[in-house]
């Protein structure tokens, strides 16, 4: 039961820094305890944990452009950053989350300004039939971070510019097709600021757990540990990831997202390999290759490798089913 709630406002608008804020934070909540991470990125893309930067990504147009690769611990799509987006991150322990309710924070929060808004069958905000708010759900070492971000006056062009269409759902009609499915908050409210919204999401924060959040201060954050964390996620290591030289590849869009498998053989084994995908289910698709390597290149052989990763699964239906999904595509591939 959630009894004390905090809140910190992001001093900076690099997307290293926020992301090593937010896995801080993540790694410092207590029981009891609901932390909300307010945070803007300047110019930025940024991608799911398991994506492949140099597929979905058109890497000539964000360099000329001056924008920023950022890498986060969630899973999920690729996705654009600019001061029009007002970020957030809820945290708690793993047992403690309830991301249902910790979305009718910022309903309520967009409400409470005026705006006519939802929740759709499927759980996504939705203002005027759109949707303005991307989210996310991760855990980590017992800890939980329900993270999104808030369509407020953002450039929507700039999606097309940075992300490949193939690979991120963005249909090739572009930006009009964009405009079709996602919603500035602006456009329901002309007068609507970014700093409108934070104060109103803090606000309804209080008033769902029935207390006054408490700001942050300096003093409760370990510097250190941030800058360490941020220079991990400004390195090219983390941000683009490994390369591996594959003679294989195998990609095919499932019901849960994307799969990219990549395999590098020799004389007919597995050497190497890489796994990329959208899927929000981050750790089943990291063991993939772990399970892969040394496994004959036949499909037999990699249906029952794949197998072995049914036992390393969480038990989650879910996984369970993404595993079998796989197996299914191996199958149907004519090694």
């Amino acid at each position: 039961m959630i009894t004390t709630i905090k809140y910190l406002i992001a001093d900076s608008t690099s997307p290293y820094r926020n992301l090593a804020m937010e896995e801080y934070l993540m790694t410092q909540v207590g029981k009891n305890t609901c932390i909300l991470y307010l945070w803007q990125d300047r110019n930025t893309v940024e991608i799911g944990r398991n994506q492949n930067a140099r597929k979905e990504l058109r890497l000539n147009e964000i360099q000329k452009n001056g924008a920023r690769i950022s890498r986060r611990l969630a899973g999920g799509g690729a996705c654009f950053h600019d001061l029009g987006n007002l970020n957030f991150s809820f945290l708690t322990l793993q047992e403690e989350m309830d991301d249902k309710r910790l979305s009718g924070v910022i309903l309520r929060a967009v409400r409470g300004l005026g705006i006519d808004a939802g929740r759709s069958e499927s759980g996504i905000l939705m203002a005027d039939g759109r949707k303005f708010c991307n989210s996310v759900t991760y855990t980590k070492d017992g800890h939980s971070c329900y993270r999104g971000s808030i369509m407020v006056n953002s450039n929507l062009t700039r999606v097309c510019k940075y992300i490949n269409p193939a690979s991120s759902r963005v249909k090739s009609k572009g930006a009009d097709s964009i405009r079709s499915k996602v919603v500035n908050l602006q456009e329901c409210l002309s007068s609507l600021t970014v700093e409108a919204l934070r104060e109103q999401i803090i606000d309804s924060m209080g008033h769902e757990f029935g207390q006054i959040a408490r700001r942050l201060n300096a003093a409760e954050i370990d510097e250190d540990r941030i800058r360490a964390l941020e220079e991990k996620n400004a390195s090219q290591e983390w941000t683009m990831g490994g390369f591996i030289p594959y003679t294989y590849e195998l990609a095919e869009r499932l019901p849960w997202g994307s799969l990219q498998i990549q395999l590098e053989m020799e004389q007919g084994w597995i050497k190497e390999a890489a796994v990329y995908s959208d899927s929000t289910e981050v750790d089943v698709i990291q063991k993939i290759p772990q399970v892969l390597v040394g496994s004959c290149f036949t499909s037999p052989s990699m249906i029952r490798a794949m197998e072995r990763l049914k036992s390393a699964c969480s038990g989650s239906e879910r996984e369970l089913s993404m595993v079998s999904d796989i197996q299914s595509l191996i199958a149907q591939q004519d090694i």
